[in-house]
């Protein structure tokens, strides 16, 4: 008997030892993938500039630029200066990508003289939708296009010569100019306030409570929001464009590129995980590169308003906190839940914010953040990665919260914890309602909240 469970103790450390072979042999697997991939860093640009083609349509990944030989697919390009030296440019771009951050890409940028450059693409920085083990638990549950982004560095020589559009490429440059993309500057609003909005799309958005939204960030000092619009409707457009027009807000028409197996539609209606996290997350990597020149940066949706308690304003709040805290590199904020399952706390306004002001306690579920752009390398949703000197602070929730009107999120077991009524956003309610029923009257609609 004693032999025997020697024996099985043997095949037991047999077994695990294998496993942890196959695991590694797995892991180098990917590796090897990216070595014996060719490098095409001296590519003789084919090139023959045909202008008449930037009116093609591109119907089937529309607002991207795929690269060609590769099934990778990217929406923005963004110049961004080179914090050590003024020669040297660095040329981000966001997107889909199917190699999964090992592309060996080739940049072709176009020039304003009529010339082509080349050089090499090089990774910058890649989504891991699983946080824990990315490098090992990914092999296992992986999205079919990573948000991914590559810089394309480029030394600038001529004054009067600039960098107007670029493509990735692994086989030779296109000379179709819908190949391209153009490449954008970075905003630079050295104390500025902006807000990373992310994906608006679906039939429940609401034109009222976007208006009540926009509103609420302009008194809290807002200069810019950026916005991804999916197909939204002719009555979200509406909002939009006023907002346009008014100077704070950027729409960028949004797509979701590539095939997923079993032609499954590519949307945010029918998700498909992990790879719906990917397509949102992008539109948060693609924002800390558009408005990477502002002051603060933050990510919220069109149902989370950050409220300080002893101040009117964001930006009086983060002049204090950054005051407080010289070295910090951003802020994250508890939140409060308004469940509209509880029923509106108010009758006498139309206003849907100032009518649900049950909600739950401070809680860390759904964090969010502002930052400093300037000492952070990279964001997604939940959270920002600091450049390793610059610590995160954490505001406690009676400094400010942020509050989240929504229905009771899935994967609570309970959904009536113990409710407080806060009537933080209250003491905006006269100036919030004036500016929003003058811009419903403006674009003749009615609030969705009216209690006629």
């Amino acid at each position: 008997m004693t032999q025997f469970v020697r024996l099985s103790h043997r095949y037991k450390r047999t077994l695990v030892l294998l496993g942890i072979v196959a695991l590694v042999f797995i892991v180098l697997s990917q590796f090897v993938t990216i070595w014996k991939q060719p490098y095409f860093a001296n590519i003789t640009p084919e090139w023959n500039w045909n202008s008449k083609t930037i009116e093609n349509l591109r119907t089937e990944h529309k607002y991207f630029i795929k690269v060609r030989g590769v099934d990778s697919y990217f929406i923005s390009a963004i110049a961004r200066p080179d914090t050590e030296s003024t020669k040297q440019l660095n040329i981000v771009l966001s997107g889909l990508d199917s190699t999964r951050g090992y592309g060996k890409f080739v940049c072709c940028i176009s020039r304003s003289d009529g010339s082509m450059l080349t050089t090499p693409a090089q990774f910058y920085h890649k989504y891991s939708h699983n946080q824990f083990l990315p490098v090992i638990t990914q092999l296992f549950y992986q999205a079919e296009y990573d948000a991914t982004q590559y810089v394309c560095n480029v030394q600038q020589k001529d004054e009067g010569v600039k960098d107007v559009n670029i493509s990735l490429t692994t086989t030779t440059c296109s000379d179709n100019a819908a190949d391209y993309l153009p490449i954008k500057p970075q905003e630079q609003v050295k104390q500025g306030l902006a807000v990373c909005a992310k994906v608006a799309y679906g039939h429940l958005l609401k034109p009222s409570r976007l208006i009540e939204w926009f509103e609420m960030q302009k008194i809290l000092g807002v200069d810019k929001i950026l916005v991804f619009d999916l197909a939204c409707g002719d009555d979200v457009k509406t909002v939009f464009k006023h907002y346009v027009d008014e100077g704070l807000l950027e729409v960028q028409p949004y797509s979701l590129p590539g095939k997923m197996p079993g032609s499954v539609q590519r949307s945010f209606v029918n998700r498909v995980k992990p790879q719906d996290s990917h397509d949102e997350t992008l539109t948060i990597l693609d924002c800390h590169q558009r408005l990477g020149g502002y002051k603060y940066l933050m990510a919220a949706d069109f149902d989370e308003i950050t409220i300080p308690t002893n101040f009117s304003t964001l930006k009086q709040l983060l002049k204090n906190q950054t005051s407080e805290n010289p070295r910090a590199a951003g802020f994250y904020f508890h939140v409060q839940f308004h469940l509209e399952n509880w029923g509106r706390y108010r009758n006498d306004t139309d206003m849907f914010f100032q009518q649900y002001l049950r909600s739950t306690k401070p809680r860390w579920e759904c964090q969010k953040y502002i930052y400093l752009p300037s000492r952070v390398v990279s964001a997604i949703v939940h959270y920002f990665t600091p450049i390793s000197y610059f610590p995160n602070v954490y505001v406690k929730p009676e400094v400010a919260v942020i509050h989240h009107y929504r229905q009771c999120p899935q994967g609570w077991s309970n959904c009536y914890p113990e409710i407080i009524v806060d009537k933080q956003i209250m003491k905006y309610e006269k100036i919030h309602s004036k500016n929003t029923h003058e811009v419903l009257k403006k674009l003749n609609m009615k609030s969705y909240d009216s209690l006629v």
